[in-house]
Protein backbone atom coordinates (compact mmCIF):
# COMPACT_ATOMS: atom_id res chain seq x y z
CA UNK A 1 0.00 0.00 0.00
CA UNK A 2 1.72 3.14 -1.21
CA UNK A 3 -0.42 5.61 0.72
CA UNK A 4 -2.55 5.31 3.80
CA UNK A 5 -6.25 5.19 2.95
CA UNK A 6 -9.12 6.97 4.62
CA UNK A 7 -10.15 3.82 6.40
CA UNK A 8 -12.26 0.80 5.64
CA UNK A 9 -15.79 -0.15 6.52
CA UNK A 10 -14.59 -3.74 7.03
CA UNK A 11 -11.97 -3.19 9.71
CA UNK A 12 -13.72 -5.11 12.49
CA UNK A 13 -11.55 -7.91 13.89
CA UNK A 14 -8.55 -6.94 11.80
CA UNK A 15 -5.19 -5.54 12.79
CA UNK A 16 -5.46 -1.78 12.49
CA UNK A 17 -3.19 1.22 13.01
CA UNK A 18 -4.87 4.65 13.41
CA UNK A 19 -3.28 8.09 13.09
CA UNK A 20 -4.26 10.11 16.18
CA UNK A 21 -3.92 13.44 14.40
CA UNK A 22 -6.22 12.94 11.42
CA UNK A 23 -7.95 9.58 12.00
CA UNK A 24 -6.45 7.84 8.97
CA UNK A 25 -6.31 4.08 9.32
CA UNK A 26 -4.05 1.39 7.95
CA UNK A 27 -4.77 -2.34 7.88
CA UNK A 28 -1.65 -4.18 8.98
CA UNK A 29 0.04 -6.81 6.86
CA UNK A 30 1.94 -9.71 8.53
CA UNK A 31 5.22 -7.80 8.05
CA UNK A 32 4.35 -4.13 7.83
CA UNK A 33 7.33 -1.99 6.85
CA UNK A 34 7.14 1.72 7.80
CA UNK A 35 9.20 4.49 6.20
CA UNK A 36 9.69 6.83 3.24
CA UNK A 37 10.65 4.14 0.73
CA UNK A 38 8.25 3.02 -2.00
CA UNK A 39 8.74 -0.49 -0.61
CA UNK A 40 6.98 0.41 2.64
CA UNK A 41 3.44 -0.75 3.37
CA UNK A 42 2.95 2.38 5.49
CA UNK A 43 4.68 5.11 3.53
CA UNK A 44 5.36 8.32 5.47
CA UNK A 45 6.91 10.95 3.24
CA UNK A 46 8.30 13.05 6.11
CA UNK A 47 11.83 14.37 6.49
CA UNK A 48 12.33 12.95 9.98
CA UNK A 49 11.30 9.43 8.89
CA UNK A 50 13.99 7.10 7.52
CA UNK A 51 13.62 5.22 4.24
CA UNK A 52 13.00 1.95 6.10
CA UNK A 53 12.28 3.20 9.58
CA UNK A 54 10.57 0.39 11.50
CA UNK A 55 8.57 -2.79 11.08
CA UNK A 56 5.44 -4.20 12.72
CA UNK A 57 5.43 -8.00 12.56
CA UNK A 58 2.82 -10.63 13.41
CA UNK A 59 4.51 -13.53 15.24
CA UNK A 60 1.56 -15.91 15.00
CA UNK A 61 0.21 -14.98 18.41
CA UNK A 62 0.96 -11.27 18.89
CA UNK A 63 2.37 -8.13 17.28
CA UNK A 64 5.87 -6.82 17.77
CA UNK A 65 7.50 -3.52 16.80
CA UNK A 66 11.16 -3.11 15.83
CA UNK A 67 13.16 -0.01 14.95
CA UNK A 68 15.36 -0.69 11.90
CA UNK A 69 18.24 1.59 12.87
CA UNK A 70 16.35 4.77 11.99
CA UNK A 71 17.99 8.17 12.27
CA UNK A 72 15.44 9.68 14.69
CA UNK A 73 14.18 6.59 16.48
CA UNK A 74 10.92 4.74 17.03
CA UNK A 75 8.81 5.38 20.13
CA UNK A 76 6.42 3.10 21.97
CA UNK A 77 4.16 4.83 24.51
CA UNK A 78 6.59 7.75 24.62
CA UNK A 79 9.71 5.64 25.19
CA UNK A 80 12.35 5.28 22.48
CA UNK A 81 12.98 1.67 21.51
CA UNK A 82 16.48 0.20 21.36
CA UNK A 83 17.55 -0.16 17.74
CA UNK A 84 16.82 -3.55 16.10
CA UNK A 85 15.32 -5.10 19.25
CA UNK A 86 11.69 -6.26 18.82
CA UNK A 87 9.20 -5.17 21.47
CA UNK A 88 5.78 -6.71 22.06
CA UNK A 89 2.94 -4.30 21.29
CA UNK A 90 -0.68 -4.52 22.46
CA UNK A 91 -3.96 -2.89 21.54
CA UNK A 92 -4.07 0.74 22.62
CA UNK A 93 -0.31 1.22 22.38
CA UNK A 94 0.87 4.50 20.88
CA UNK A 95 3.67 4.50 18.35
CA UNK A 96 5.67 7.37 16.82
CA UNK A 97 8.20 7.28 14.01
CA UNK A 98 10.91 9.94 14.27
CA UNK A 99 8.90 12.54 16.24
CA UNK A 100 6.79 12.06 19.35
CA UNK A 101 4.08 14.46 18.21
CA UNK A 102 3.23 12.25 15.19
CA UNK A 103 1.53 9.34 16.93
CA UNK A 104 -0.29 6.26 15.73
CA UNK A 105 -2.41 3.97 17.89
CA UNK A 106 -2.68 0.20 17.54
CA UNK A 107 -6.48 0.27 17.40
CA UNK A 108 -6.74 -3.50 17.01
CA UNK A 109 -4.19 -6.23 17.69
CA UNK A 110 -6.16 -8.98 15.98
CA UNK A 111 -4.33 -11.22 13.49
CA UNK A 112 -3.71 -9.80 10.01
CA UNK A 113 -6.38 -10.51 7.39
CA UNK A 114 -5.67 -12.03 3.96
CA UNK A 115 -5.83 -9.22 1.42
CA UNK A 116 -4.81 -8.09 -2.03
CA UNK A 117 -2.91 -4.83 -2.37
CA UNK A 118 -3.26 -3.03 -5.66
CA UNK A 119 -0.06 -1.26 -6.66
CA UNK A 120 -2.14 1.64 -7.99
CA UNK A 121 -5.17 1.90 -5.67
CA UNK A 122 -4.95 3.20 -2.10
CA UNK A 123 -7.24 0.75 -0.31
CA UNK A 124 -6.44 -2.97 0.04
CA UNK A 125 -8.99 -5.53 -1.16
CA UNK A 126 -9.99 -7.85 1.66
CA UNK A 127 -10.52 -11.51 0.85
CA UNK A 128 -13.97 -12.09 2.31
CA UNK A 129 -15.06 -15.70 2.94
CA UNK A 130 -11.80 -16.94 1.39
CA UNK A 131 -12.91 -15.87 -2.08
CA UNK A 132 -12.17 -12.77 -4.16
CA UNK A 133 -12.74 -11.82 -7.80
CA UNK A 134 -10.35 -9.54 -9.67
CA UNK A 135 -10.53 -6.88 -10.88
CA UNK A 136 -14.11 -6.98 -9.51
CA UNK A 137 -17.12 -9.22 -8.93
CA UNK A 138 -18.71 -7.62 -12.02
CA UNK A 139 -15.66 -8.54 -14.12
CA UNK A 140 -14.13 -11.68 -12.59
CA UNK A 141 -11.16 -12.22 -14.90
CA UNK A 142 -9.44 -14.07 -12.06
CA UNK A 143 -10.45 -15.61 -8.75
CA UNK A 144 -8.40 -15.99 -5.59
CA UNK A 145 -9.46 -18.70 -3.17
CA UNK A 146 -8.20 -20.95 -0.42
CA UNK A 147 -8.33 -24.65 -1.31
CA UNK A 148 -9.08 -27.66 0.86
CA UNK A 149 -5.32 -28.10 1.35
CA UNK A 150 -5.09 -24.60 2.86
CA UNK A 151 -3.16 -23.25 -0.13
CA UNK A 152 -4.19 -19.93 -1.67
CA UNK A 153 -4.64 -20.08 -5.42
CA UNK A 154 -4.97 -17.61 -8.28
CA UNK A 155 -7.23 -19.02 -10.97
CA UNK A 156 -7.67 -17.47 -14.40
CA UNK A 157 -10.17 -18.98 -16.82
CA UNK A 158 -7.62 -19.61 -19.59
CA UNK A 159 -4.29 -19.98 -17.78
CA UNK A 160 -2.59 -22.37 -15.40
CA UNK A 161 -3.49 -21.87 -11.75
CA UNK A 162 -0.86 -20.14 -9.63
CA UNK A 163 -0.03 -20.89 -6.00
CA UNK A 164 0.08 -17.71 -3.93
CA UNK A 165 2.40 -17.06 -1.01
CA UNK A 166 2.79 -13.95 1.12
CA UNK A 167 4.09 -11.08 -1.07
CA UNK A 168 3.41 -12.89 -4.36
CA UNK A 169 2.94 -10.40 -7.20
CA UNK A 170 0.76 -10.85 -10.27
CA UNK A 171 -1.29 -8.92 -12.81
CA UNK A 172 -4.94 -9.12 -13.82
CA UNK A 173 -6.50 -6.99 -16.53
CA UNK A 174 -3.34 -4.91 -16.83
CA UNK A 175 -3.35 -4.03 -13.11
CA UNK A 176 -0.55 -5.14 -10.76
CA UNK A 177 -1.37 -6.68 -7.38
CA UNK A 178 0.40 -8.07 -4.33
CA UNK A 179 -0.92 -10.88 -2.11
CA UNK A 180 -0.66 -10.43 1.66
CA UNK A 181 -1.39 -13.25 4.07
CA UNK A 182 0.17 -14.63 7.27
CA UNK A 183 1.86 -18.00 6.97
CA UNK A 184 -0.78 -19.57 9.21
CA UNK A 185 -4.27 -18.17 9.27
CA UNK A 186 -7.36 -19.74 10.76
CA UNK A 187 -10.44 -20.39 8.71
CA UNK A 188 -12.78 -17.42 8.64
CA UNK A 189 -15.87 -19.61 8.42
CA UNK A 190 -17.84 -19.65 11.69
CA UNK A 191 -21.26 -20.81 10.49
CA UNK A 192 -22.87 -23.74 12.27
CA UNK A 193 -23.44 -25.17 8.77
CA UNK A 194 -19.73 -25.19 7.90
CA UNK A 195 -18.84 -28.38 6.06
CA UNK A 196 -16.92 -29.40 2.96
CA UNK A 197 -18.68 -28.39 -0.24
CA UNK A 198 -17.60 -31.61 -1.95
CA UNK A 199 -19.44 -33.71 0.67
CA UNK A 200 -22.83 -32.17 -0.09
CA UNK A 201 -25.76 -33.67 -1.86
CA UNK A 202 -27.45 -31.12 -4.12
CA UNK A 203 -31.12 -31.40 -4.94
CA UNK A 204 -32.39 -29.38 -7.92
CA UNK A 205 -36.11 -28.65 -8.14
CA UNK A 206 -36.84 -27.63 -11.73
CA UNK A 207 -40.06 -26.35 -13.25
CA UNK A 208 -41.23 -27.94 -16.52
CA UNK A 209 -40.40 -24.78 -18.48
CA UNK A 210 -37.02 -24.68 -16.66
CA UNK A 211 -37.45 -21.01 -15.80
CA UNK A 212 -37.49 -21.96 -12.11
CA UNK A 213 -34.45 -23.75 -10.66
CA UNK A 214 -34.30 -24.15 -6.88
CA UNK A 215 -31.26 -25.65 -5.12
CA UNK A 216 -31.12 -27.39 -1.76
CA UNK A 217 -27.94 -28.72 -0.14
CA UNK A 218 -27.87 -31.57 2.37
CA UNK A 219 -25.05 -33.09 4.42
CA UNK A 220 -24.82 -34.85 7.80
CA UNK A 221 -28.29 -33.79 8.90
CA UNK A 222 -27.77 -30.21 7.72
CA UNK A 223 -30.22 -28.89 5.15
CA UNK A 224 -29.54 -25.57 3.44
CA UNK A 225 -31.99 -23.78 1.20
CA UNK A 226 -29.87 -22.05 -1.45
CA UNK A 227 -32.89 -20.52 -3.08
CA UNK A 228 -33.71 -19.68 -6.67
CA UNK A 229 -31.09 -17.77 -8.62
CA UNK A 230 -30.51 -17.10 -12.31
CA UNK A 231 -27.08 -18.69 -12.08
CA UNK A 232 -28.63 -21.92 -10.75
CA UNK A 233 -29.26 -22.90 -14.37
CA UNK A 234 -25.49 -23.01 -14.97
CA UNK A 235 -25.13 -25.34 -12.00
CA UNK A 236 -28.06 -27.45 -13.22
CA UNK A 237 -26.49 -27.79 -16.67
CA UNK A 238 -23.19 -28.94 -15.15
CA UNK A 239 -25.08 -31.34 -12.88
CA UNK A 240 -26.78 -32.92 -15.89
CA UNK A 241 -23.43 -33.50 -17.58
CA UNK A 242 -22.03 -35.18 -14.50
CA UNK A 243 -25.09 -37.38 -14.01
CA UNK A 244 -25.04 -38.35 -17.70
CA UNK A 245 -21.37 -39.33 -17.55
CA UNK A 246 -21.91 -41.29 -14.34
CA UNK A 247 -24.81 -43.19 -15.91
CA UNK A 248 -22.54 -44.03 -18.86
CA UNK A 249 -19.95 -45.51 -16.51
CA UNK A 250 -17.35 -42.75 -16.90
CA UNK A 251 -14.79 -42.89 -14.02
CA UNK A 252 -15.45 -40.27 -11.35
CA UNK A 253 -12.20 -38.38 -12.00
CA UNK A 254 -13.32 -37.83 -15.62
CA UNK A 255 -17.00 -37.45 -14.89
CA UNK A 256 -18.84 -34.26 -15.80
CA UNK A 257 -16.09 -32.22 -17.46
CA UNK A 258 -17.41 -29.86 -20.15
CA UNK A 259 -15.45 -27.64 -22.52
CA UNK A 260 -16.09 -23.98 -21.77
CA UNK A 261 -17.00 -23.11 -25.36
CA UNK A 262 -19.49 -25.98 -25.50
CA UNK A 263 -21.05 -24.88 -22.22
CA UNK A 264 -21.34 -21.28 -23.40
CA UNK A 265 -23.05 -22.46 -26.60
CA UNK A 266 -25.39 -24.70 -24.61
CA UNK A 267 -26.31 -21.80 -22.32
CA UNK A 268 -26.56 -19.34 -25.23
CA UNK A 269 -24.35 -17.00 -23.22
CA UNK A 270 -20.89 -15.47 -23.32
CA UNK A 271 -17.51 -16.08 -21.73
CA UNK A 272 -17.78 -13.01 -19.52
CA UNK A 273 -21.27 -13.96 -18.32
CA UNK A 274 -20.12 -17.48 -17.53
CA UNK A 275 -17.22 -16.14 -15.43
CA UNK A 276 -19.65 -13.89 -13.54
CA UNK A 277 -22.06 -16.78 -12.92
CA UNK A 278 -19.29 -19.11 -11.71
CA UNK A 279 -18.08 -16.50 -9.24
CA UNK A 280 -21.62 -15.82 -8.01
CA UNK A 281 -22.22 -19.53 -7.50
CA UNK A 282 -19.04 -19.89 -5.47
CA UNK A 283 -19.81 -16.74 -3.48
CA UNK A 284 -23.31 -17.99 -2.68
CA UNK A 285 -21.93 -21.25 -1.29
CA UNK A 286 -19.29 -19.36 0.70
CA UNK A 287 -21.94 -17.03 2.15
CA UNK A 288 -23.88 -20.10 3.28
CA UNK A 289 -20.90 -21.00 5.48
CA UNK A 290 -19.68 -23.91 3.38
CA UNK A 291 -15.95 -24.65 3.33
CA UNK A 292 -13.98 -24.73 0.08
CA UNK A 293 -16.82 -23.03 -1.77
CA UNK A 294 -14.64 -22.70 -4.87
CA UNK A 295 -14.92 -26.49 -5.27
CA UNK A 296 -18.59 -26.23 -6.26
CA UNK A 297 -17.36 -25.42 -9.77
CA UNK A 298 -14.03 -26.98 -10.66
CA UNK A 299 -11.91 -25.69 -13.53
CA UNK A 300 -9.15 -27.08 -15.72
CA UNK A 301 -7.87 -23.76 -17.08
CA UNK A 302 -5.35 -25.22 -19.53
CA UNK A 303 -7.97 -27.40 -21.23
CA UNK A 304 -10.77 -24.83 -20.75
CA UNK A 305 -13.00 -27.38 -19.00
CA UNK A 306 -15.42 -27.05 -16.07
CA UNK A 307 -17.55 -29.38 -14.00
CA UNK A 308 -19.73 -29.35 -10.92
CA UNK A 309 -17.60 -30.44 -7.97
CA UNK A 310 -20.32 -32.43 -6.19
CA UNK A 311 -20.93 -36.07 -7.23
CA UNK A 312 -24.15 -36.56 -5.23
CA UNK A 313 -26.84 -34.93 -7.33
CA UNK A 314 -30.58 -35.21 -7.73
CA UNK A 315 -32.85 -33.43 -10.22
CA UNK A 316 -36.58 -33.29 -9.53
CA UNK A 317 -39.19 -31.92 -11.94
CA UNK A 318 -41.94 -29.91 -10.24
Amino acid sequence: MKNVGEGSKKCHHMALLRNLADGRTCLLEPEHLVGRSDLCALRLDLGFVSAQHAILRWTGSEWELKDLGSRNGTFLDGVQLPSREPERIKRGARVAFGQLDQQWELASDDPPHPMIISLTRAEPLLIDQELLALPSAEDPQATIFRGSDGIWTLERADEAVVRLENQSRFSVGGEAFRFSCPMLVQRTMTSEHACETGLLQLVFSVSHDEEYVHVRAEADGVRLDLGTRTHNYVLLTLARHRLSDAAAGVPDTSCGWVYQDDLIQELAGSSSQLNIDVFRIRKQFAAAGLLNASDIVERRPRTHQLRIGVPRLQIVKI
